[in-house]
This record gives structure tokens, C-alpha cells and sequence, in this order.
């Protein structure tokens, strides 16, 4: 019984004339859009314009303007080209089928018939398929609207190139089955269905890896980060961040290749996450790696530029702007960090996302300077040091010029205001007043100032914002705890500042006077800025001469207050005992031995020692969604003398930053840091699940392959 495909060119063989006049009508219908698309990709030819000179008496003139050139003119040509070929090919066939003369022979008939088929069909689809193929990488942007953003309209312009193909595909292989029947017997028809078959194979293989491996690329990242914890993954955070850059950054890295070996993993991952970032945002974040043989210019005129680009130390000199005049180093030991108990093994910890960002957020978020308002005449900080031969050196003089250079490297203004009778108020520009560790009483009138500027709505109808210091200094009598006069004021903001000096059990290497600060975490649940920097796991965060700051419960049965206060840090661990005592003047080694003795509760009252409880040291307060006020139960440790005591102990300048970032409604970025881990292999397996299961299965698949072949090959 003859098969379908041998009907079918039986068929062909018979009515040779009707075969023909099918293909002539192909061929004619093809003209039609060769022709269309043809004169659509003249038109879209720009004509060349006639250059006059230019009349310097007529300034208003227009020079004459050149048409633009039709963005689809490709398409219109490459459907013109293929509707052409096929077209020809069409017709080519038609016409020899329809004037050669018929055999006599019925197997010769049959032959010519395979032979008619095959040409045709091959051609026409072969064309369709290139045609496919052509139009669906001049597409392409349509392929990633419609899978990336979801505009679901452009599938048309991806479906279409790919059913074009497909129907192409689909009729090769049809025209290359009446030739099967005969490629043994007849060399021509072997070759001929050889050679479509090759054809074939390759373009749908070429077509199938390129719109998969297209797809995927869309769909997928580029690189997969296999670990559990996503540690080469950046967050979604800063995804978005980076992608939102309205500004180039360029980050210029100075890493020894020497030191990314295994023990130092740290400039390895530096590199991953600065490509990381390039790849979010190639556009506006660039990388230049810097090699310091190989680009030795370039690192002079970056540090004559940049006086703060260290060459002998590793790091990122990270710049902002068109005219990258803001600029920010990164040491590369400032990327990581080792936590762990005494005693245990250390973890190193890699912080560099979030380093990275934190610094980015600072430099390109500077479009208008900030201006802070450091308040002056009650013994606070001083952001600049008195000259030297200057009588003030001998008056306890407290310089913050660490803090000063922290704010000036984020283009921050900074600005003093000191409380008199000419002029009271303060600036109406001022973004926030910082009350820096005042050791003396705020005048009443400098207090009203401060409430006037944090109630009364400003000129562009916001409030002020307010963060305070605050160390507790002695009377001058030596008795208790001078008032700083704004006792009343943070009241009013559900804040209430000890009265005492906090101390604490030695821990560590800590004096009784310093104590670790770890964030609220509750506030680290719901992601705030400040909480994030300073919560378990990072890099501790010392303060020394503290008080409590405890924020106030709102009286029952009373008027609701429009502030919200929570403590944001408090005293670690919680087993360390701590007291707070009224005496300045008290030893604290001896009123820790005497918390230690029996029948000392009189004295676990007057200082509230506890030892199973942490103290707050610093609260927030916010008026609804909008910050207002930070408040540190710390002031001495943010000057230089309390810095240079505290040797290997960075300064906490940053949490002014931070806080400032905070107040100022800057865009959060939650970023988590990376703990390195160690592989453990597991204590059950053995060397048989290790090695010989693996081989033994490898040696049966290869002796199962090998019999198949032989099987096959003696049938």
C-alpha cells in the first residue's frame, strides 16, 4: 500500500501542469509583498539636501534639514529580499515543471517529481527560516519589553519571527520526505536530502540555543550564586539603588592580585560586588581596576587629585559626578570586620555592600548641601581647635575635628550658632541643630530658640530636626549631675536623659566607664537606617562616660502625644553588671566590690545595679512617618581626645551620619552583612559514597554504551 508522501508524488508526477500553475501562483503572491516592502525601503533612503551657504545678513535662517531615515528600513528589506528569493525559486520550478518535457518513463517521472518537490519546498522554507531568524534578532528589544517589563503587546513581534521560522522549518522537512523513499537508490536524491537534512539540523540547533540562551539571559541572572545564604548576590535594595543612579559614580580599585589568595578572600569578593554593581547599572557605575605598575600616571594624577587615595593601602576610590569633584576612599580593611566570644574561633565578616552604598548615598545625594547647626557657649564640642599660644588650651579645650572632617567629606555645611541677645534665632536654611556634649546649662533663652525651631513649621513647611550629645558632667559643686536645660524640652518629646554616670563591669578589655552599644531589634525588623549599623554582628560600637536615655510611657488616661520615642541602643551583653551612680566623685572598682558583698541592698538601690538587664543609651523620636530627633546618651566619645584614648577603636563619627541620613528622609538601604562559612564535610560519609559509587557507575554507563554500539552495529 503506497504511503501518503508516494501518493503525493504520484500525484505530482501525474498533473504536472496543475503543480505548476500552484507554484506560479506562490510565486505571484510573493511578488506582491517583495514589491510592497521594496519600494517601502526606498522611501525610507534619506534624499540627500541641497547645502546653501548660509546668509550672514539673515542670523535667523535655517540650515536645510535631511529627512530622517525610517528605523524599520532593515525589515523592509529583508522581507523584500526573501519574498523575492522565494518568489524565484517558486517560479524557477513552475516553469520547468510546466515547459520540460514529460518522461515516458513512469520511474523517471517519479524522480523528476522528488526532485521538483524538494527544490522548492527546500528553498522556499530554507528562506523562511533565514528570514525568521533575521527578523527576530532585529526584534530583539521587543523579546526583552515583553518578558523583562511585561508589556505583553510586544509578543507579536517575538511569536511572529518565531512561527515564521517554524513554518519554514516544517516545510523542509515535508519536501524532503518523497526523496527518502529513493535516497539509497539514486546518488542525487541522496545528496539533495543529505544535504537538506544538514541544513536543517543546524539552523533549528543554532535557532533553539539562540532563543534559549537569549531567553534565560532575560529571564535569569548572568551569574547564579549557588550559596545558601546568597553571599555573591546583591540585596534587592541595593539592586535598586544602583539602578536609580541619576548620576555616574566611577570606582577606581587598587587591589594586590597577592592578596586574593584563600586566606584573604576579601579582595576577591570586593571585585565580585563592584562588578556586581557595574552590571545592575553599566551606564552610571563604572569599575576601572588600577594596577600599580601598569598604570602608574594615572595613580599620580588620581592622587594629586584625590589627596585621600592611599597608595600604599588597598581600597576604592569611589567619585560622583560628571566632574568627579566628590570623591570617597574605602580602605580595603574597612570592607571586613571578625566577630566571635573570647575564646572561640573569629569570623570574618564581609561588610563591603554595605560600606560601598552607605558611602555612594552620602556623595550622590548631596544636590543641595545640607547645613547643620552646631550650638556653641555651653562647653560643647569644639569643630575647631583653638590656634596654639591661644589661653583657651588651658580651659579644657574639646576639639571634634574628626567629626568636623566627616561631615565635610559628605558635603555636609557646617554652621555654629551661639545664643545672645543681637541674634537668637536660629538659621531658617538649617537642615538639622546638633547639640553637641554641652558640659555647662543651655541658657532659657537658647532652650526657647530650640523649641521655637523644632515646633514652628519654616518657610518650605517643614520642622526643624534635633540631635543631641550628652556625657553627664558633675556639678560644680562635685555633687550629682549638672541639668543641660533641655531636660523639659526632650520631655516634651517622650525622651527623658539620666541623671546619673553609667558604669560598668570591666568586659573585655572595657574601664568601668565604657560600654558596647547594639541596636533596638525591633528597629532592625523594620529596617532603620540606624538600627541596621549598629546591630549584633557588626563592628562593635564603644562609647565611653555614658547615661541612660529612656524614653517615656505616655500617662495613662492623657492626651495622646503626637511623638513616638524608642530606644535605638542599649549596653551589651545583658549578664554585664552596670549601676548607675549619682557621685561623680564615687571610686567605681569600689562600688562594684561592694556590690559583691552581702547585704549591700541599700546600695543595688541608690545605683540601680542590675546584672541581668541591658540600659538604653540612645532613642529616636518620630512625629508620625517623619524622623525629628536623635538622642545619644554619649557626647565625649564623638571628640578627638576621647578617640586617641580609645586606641584600635574607630570613633563613632559615622553614627552622626547616620543619624543625619535618618532625619533627612534619605532612601534606606537594608543591607545584611556576610558571615564567611566553613564547608564540613559530613561525619557519615565514607569512601565508598566518596569514590567508588561514582566510579562504578561512570564504569557501567561506559561499558553499557559501548555494548549498545556493538549491538547496532551488527544488526
Amino acid at each position: 500500500m503506497p504511503t501518503q508522501t508516494e501518493s503525493f508524488t504520484s500525484l505530482v508526477a501525474d498533473r504536472r501542469p496543475t503543480f505548476a500553475g500552484i507554484l506560479l501562483l506562490i510565486a505571484a503572491l510573493l511578488v506582491v509583498p517583495a514589491g510592497y516592502y521594496a519600494k517601502k525601503a526606498i522611501k525610507s533612503s534619506p534624499k540627500a539636501a541641497k547645502v546653501e551657504a548660509v546668509d550672514p545678513s539673515q542670523p535667523d535662517a535655517k540650515p536645510p534639514e535631511l529627512e530622517s531615515v525610517d528605523p524599520n528600513k532593515i525589515d523592509h528589506v529583508l522581507i523584500a529580499t526573501a519574498s523575492a528569493l522565494g518568489a524565484l525559486a517558486a517560479a524557477g520550478v513552475g516553469l520547468w515543471f510546466l515547459f520540460s518535457q514529460p518522461s515516458i518513463n513512469e520511474l523517471m517521472s517519479l524522480r523528476n517529481a522528488r526532485i521538483a518537490i524538494l527544490v522548492a519546498g527546500t528553498t522556499i522554507g530554507t528562506v523562511a527560516m533565514l528570514l525568521g531568524f533575521a527578523l527576530f534578532a532585529s526584534w530583539f528589544g521587543s523579546m526583552t519589553d515583553w518578558i523583562e517589563k511585561g508589556e505583553s503587546k510586544q509578543a507579536q513581534w517575538v511569536l511572529g519571527p518565531v512561527l515564521i521560522f517554524l513554518i519554514g522549518a516544517g516545510l523542509v522537512f515535508a519536501a524532503v520526505q518523497p526523496a527518502r523513499s529513493e535516497e539509497r537508490n539514486d546518488p542525487i536524491l541522496r545528496k539533495f536530502s543529505y544535504g537538506t537534512n544538514l541544513i536543517l539540523t543546524c539552523l533549528l540547533l543554532v535557532f533553539a540555543l539562540l532563543v534559549g540562551n537569549l531567553f534565560l539571559s532575560i529571564r535569569l541572572p548572568n551569574k547564579l550564586d549557588t550559596t545558601e545564604s546568597g553571599f555573591y548576590s546583591l540585596s534587592d535594595e541595593t539592586k535598586k539603588y544602583i539602578a536609580s543612579l541619576d548620576q555616574p559614580v566611577k570606582a577606581y580599585t587598587l587591589l594586590s592580585e597577592e592578596m586574593g589568595g584563600s586566606r584573604n578572600p576579601i579582595p576577591a569578593d570586593t571585585r565580585r560586588l563592584l562588578a556586581a554593581c557595574q552590571e545592575v547599572n553599566p551606564t552610571k557605575f563604572q569599575v576601572k581596576p588600577l594596577n600599580p605598575v601598569l598604570n602608574k600616571e594615572e595613580l599620580s594624577a588620581l592622587k594629586a587629585k584625590y589627596p585621600q587615595f592611599d597608595l600604599d593601602d588597598d581600597g576604592i576610590l569611589i567619585t560622583v559626578g560628571e566632574d568627579e569633584k566628590r570623591s570617597s576612599y574605602i580602605r580595603l580593611s574597612d570592607l571586613a570586620t571578625t566577630a566571635g566570644e573570647r575564646g572561640a574561633e573569629r569570623q570574618l565578616i564581609f561588610q563591603g555592600e554595605g560600606k560601598l552604598i552607605r558611602e555612594m548615598l552620602f556623595l550622590t545625594e548631596s544636590k543641595t548641601k545640607p547645613i547643620v547647626v552646631f550650638t556653641q557657649g555651653s562647653g560643647e564640642l569644639e569643630l575647631t581647635p583653638a590656634p596654639q599660644g591661644n589661653n583657651r588650651l588651658t580651659a579644657d579645650p574639646r576639639p571634634a575635628t574628626e567629626l568636623k572632617s566627616m561631615l565635610d567629606k559628605n558635603y555636609i555645611e557646617v554652621k555654629t550658632w551661639t545664643p545672645d541677645l543681637k541674634d537668637t534665632k536660629i538659621p531658617d536654611d538649617a537642615t538639622a541643630v546638633l547639640i553637641a556634649d554641652p558640659k555647662s546649662t543651655i541658657s532659657p533663652e537658647g532652650v526657647a530658640n530650640i523649641r521655637k525651631y523644632m515646633t514652628e513649621p519654616r518657610a518650605d513647611g517643614k520642622k526643624g530636626k534635633l540631635i543631641v550629645l550628652t556625657s553627664p558632667y558633675a556639678n560644680a559643686n562635685g555633687k550629682g549631675v549638672a541639668d543641660t536645660g533641655l531636660e523639659a524640652l526632650l520631655a516634651e518629646y517622650q525622651v527623658e536623659i539620666g541623671k546619673e554616670f553609667l558604669f560598668g563591669q570591666p568586659y573585655q578589655g572595657l574601664s568601668y566607664a565604657d560600654a558596647i552599644a547594639l541596636s533596638n531589634p525591633k528597629l532592625v525588623q523594620d529596617n532603620n537606617p540606624l538600627a541596621l549599623a549598629y546591630q549584633r554582628g557588626q563592628k562593635p560600637l564603644i562609647l565611653t562616660d555614658c547615661r541612660e536615655i529612656v524614653p517615656i510611657d505616655a500617662v495613662p488616661g492623657g492626651p495622646p502625644s503626637p511623638y513616638k520615642c524608642d530606644w535605638l541602643l542599649a549596653t551589651y551583653p545583658p549578664n554585664r553588671i552596670t549601676w548607675a551612680d549619682p557621685d561623680s566623685a564615687a571610686n567605681p572598682a569600689q562600688t562594684l566590690s561592694l556590690l559583691s558583698k552581702p547585704g549591700n541592698g541599700d546600695l543595688i538601690r541608690k545605683v540601680r545595679a542590675t546584672g541581668d538587664g541591658s540600659r538604653p543609651l540612645a532613642a529616636i523620636v518620630s512625629e508620625g512617618p517623619t524622623p525629628r530627633m536623635v538622642v545619644i546618651g554619649c557626647g565625649a566619645s564623638f571628640g578627638d581626645a576621647s578617640a586617641r584614648r580609645q586606641r584600635g577603636v574607630e570613633p563613632p563619627t559615622e553614627l552622626v551620619a547616620i543619624a543625619l541620613n535618618w532625619l533627612r528622609d534619605r532612601p534606606t538601604v537594608n543591607i545584611a552583612n556576610k558571615t564567611y562559612g566553613k564547608y564540613t564535610m559530613s561525619k557519615t560519609a565514607d569512601g565508598f559514597r566518596l569514590f567508588w559509587l561514582p566510579f562504578g557507575l561512570i564504569l557501567v554507563a561506559v561499558v553499557g554504551l559501548g555494548a549498545s554500539v556493538w549491538v547496532i552495529r551488527r544488526k
